[in-house]
């Protein structure tokens, strides 16, 4: 059984040593960001370094040049992409933070006039006690709100203190990055080198299930923030709604943070709609709820898929617990974490169970196994290869990776 081979001293050490640079990673967690920054990255563009590689001269592919070129040029597309949308975004936003800055003073006079109103309408037709009770559970949960919201302020601080150490992280990034892309089959098989043999075929399963995991949600909401900041800067440009763009980037950013994203995304341009007009305000949340149905049944299954997909009330846990530990970074970096978690707990349960089934088989049974890596067919036995229903294929070797 697998967990009898949690008896074996060698395997003790081996998780004592993993436990540790866990523990040594959580608590340098503040210099990390950049580096997080730079799996993000990696992450979105592995696979046009694998294709640009594939397309290379045989010349550099001999000499072992060709990811290295191809590593290149993607780094001088990023460059030039993001100088471009710089050179074009920049001064756009900087235009639209001029308008409202000016324009502060009146949408605040507004304001104070409309909560006038509303106050006065209260105060005439609610009771004296029913007021007492609505205002307590207000401050009731006004002190709620702030203490969360202090505490995830104070975690995000936390996460990103070090000035210092988080600038040269970041200057190191990039070379980091290039590492991590130049070798990514031989640091795989270095890693997978200094495992137990009878404990590799498990070891790659759920290297494999971080790897989904990870690139469904970081290429997924990276694209489902694009798609809905494009969507709403169409629909309040179309509305007429002020500060589109500034409001539309706004919505797009906060879509990063699972589940509740979307929402807190849609609470600027309601409050600025509503200072132009209230019936505007009506029809931009008409408009975000229609964007919210559109990326439920549209674009979160074919960005995402399955892979990262969690019970809303586990995400909400999760997203407090995240918020509590790492503020924002905590909220961004949780949701995936639990699905990983999740699977991971699958997998073990699946290979614990009677009779023991194979990586293969128990990876196929989570979801992770539609192309095999060549660790796990070859670790396959004929009988496990029999029971799949298409034969798996074998991932797409790189042609410098070990």
């Amino acid at each position: 059984m697998l967990f009898q081979q949690f008896r074996k001293p060698r395997l003790i050490l081996a998780l004592v040593v993993f436990l540790s640079v866990l523990l040594l990673l959580w608590l340098v967690r503040g210099a990390l960001f950049p580096f997080l920054l730079g799996l993000v990255i990696a992450y979105l563009i592995t696979p046009l370094v694998n294709r640009l590689q594939g397309w290379m001269p045989n010349a550099l592919k001999r000499r072992y040049l060709a990811r290295p070129a191809a590593i290149l040029v993607v780094y001088l597309l990023g460059i030039g992409l993001a100088a471009g949308v710089l050179a074009f975004l920049v001064p756009l936003i900087v235009d639209q933070v001029v308008s409202l800055s000016r324009a502060m003073p009146g949408l605040y006079d507004r304001g104070r006039e409309w909560v006038e109103a509303a106050l006065a309408q209260y105060q005439s037709r609610i009771p004296a006690e029913t007021q007492a009770m609505i205002e307590e559970g207000a401050r009731n949960l006004a002190g709620s709100v702030l203490r969360t919201l202090r505490d995830g302020a104070l975690a995000t601080f936390s996460a990103v203190s070090g000035t210092i150490s988080w600038l040269l992280g970041l200057i190191v990034v990039p070379f980091w990055l290039f590492f991590i892309l130049n070798e990514e089959g031989r640091a795989t098989s270095g890693a997978l080198s200094i495992i137990p043999s009878d404990l590799r075929s498990d070891v790659e399963s759920m290297r494999i299930i971080v790897d989904r995991v990870l690139s469904a949600y970081i290429r997924g909401q990276l694209l489902l923030g694009l798609a809905v900041g494009v969507i709403s800067f169409i629909g309040l440009l179309t509305l007429g709604v002020q500060f589109s763009l500034l409001l539309a980037i706004i919505a797009g950013i906060l879509e990063l943070v699972p589940y509740i994203g979307p929402i807190l995304g849609a609470i600027p341009a309601v409050i600025v709609a509503f200072l132009q007009d209230p019936q505007l305000a009506l029809w931009v949340i008409v408009l975000f709820v229609i964007i919210q149905q559109v990326e439920n049944v549209l674009l979160v299954p074919k960005i995402t898929g399955e892979s990262v997909a969690l019970h809303p009330a586990i995400i909400m846990v999760a997203l407090v617990v995240g918020n509590a530990l790492a503020g924002i970074v905590g909220m961004l970096v949780v949701v995936p974490l639990t699905a990983i978690l999740r699977d991971v707990v699958h997998y073990l349960y699946i290979r614990a169970g009677e009779g023991e089934v194979e990586p293969l088989l128990a990876l196929r049974a989570v979801g992770y196994a539609d192309r095999a890596t060549p660790l796990l067919l070859a670790a396959a036995t004929p009988a496990a290869r029999a029971q799949l229903h298409p034969p798996l294929e074998e991932e797409e070797a790189t042609p410098e990776a070990a």
